[in-house]
């Protein structure tokens, strides 16, 4: 029986890629590799460099692989879900070496190249880096580790930046309320959205009396998703609901990308 833990490095979407977020390496028992960066950005027809790290005090065999992973409306991240994803870059990738061997303390290094085909569409499109570690038995389990690197691929092109706000509601979560804000990327680069880029203000007689914050997220091109924001303040009664969300400026602000979005807004009104 075979007991796999899988941790995406960095977050992908804020969920947490959640997205079992944010991971810079991996243990099991006392296997333990960590991997630098913990995501790559790589124009097409270009490559970068991983680091991969054996902290501990005996041998690791480290396998190479590659792999998808989607992003649900929720913000939930699927590794290597059925259905291929839409803007997969998969079958882009090359890793060498897909076998390294560290002893105690030791570094190797993987290539990741990126080569897209002559038709692929302008703009961001997705996959995974994976490393798997272990073999090493609890009992009568077989601990095996594996981490996933996130690998974001830009085509050049026409680069596209549009993130609407459609809708923003209050519902109710088991015992807690939460503000719901659905969210589109209509654009053809990832959106990511840091902890504090997604708000929500509640104002009353035009004087803004609350302020709430959303966990980090990512919105894949072309996808939309919906952000819950928990409220557990003591106001009640009606009051204006407006939700403000502030696009990234780093990796989207890259090749061939002028401008960075304006925040985009919602308003409501609710009874709290």
């Amino acid at each position: 029986m075979a007991l796999q833990s899988l941790r995406i490095a960095t977050a992908i979407a804020g969920a947490s890629l959640v997205l079992a977020l944010p991971a810079t390496g991996f243990a099991a028992g006392s296997v333990g590799v960590s991997v630098s960066p913990s995501r790559l950005t790589i124009p097409g027809g270009t490559e970068q460099t991983l680091t991969i790290s054996n902290p501990t005090g005996r041998t690791a065999v480290i396998r190479v692989g590659l792999g998808n992973y989607d992003i649900l409306r929720n913000g939930r991240v699927v590794i290597d879900p059925a259905r291929t994803p839409g803007r997969s870059a998969r079958k882009w990738l090359r890793a060498k070496p897909r076998t390294l061997t560290l002893g105690p303390g030791e570094r190797g290094r993987v290539r990741v190249a990126a080569l897209p085909n002559r038709v692929a569409a302008p703009g961001d499109h997705q996959a995974l880096v994976l490393m798997s570690s272990g073999g090493r038995r609890q009992g009568r389990l077989a601990v095996q580790a594996r981490v996933g690197v996130p690998v974001q691929v830009r085509v050049g092109g026409a680069l596209r930046r549009n993130l609407k706000v459609h809708r923003l509601s209050l519902a109710k979560a088991g015992r807690r309320r939460v503000f719901r804000i659905g969210v589109s990327n209509r654009g053809n680069l990832n959106e990511r959205l840091p902890a504090g880029r997604v708000k929500v203000e509640l104002r009353r007689r035009g004087r803004v009396v609350a302020k709430l914050t959303a966990r980090r997220r990512e919105l894949l091109p072309g996808r939309s998703g919906v952000i819950t924001v928990p409220y557990r303040g003591r106001l009640r009664g009606r009051v204006t609901a407006v939700a403000i969300v502030r696009p990234a400026s780093a990796t989207e602000t890259g090749p061939g990308v002028v401008a960075v979005p304006r925040p985009v807004r919602r308003a409501a009104r609710v009874r709290l």
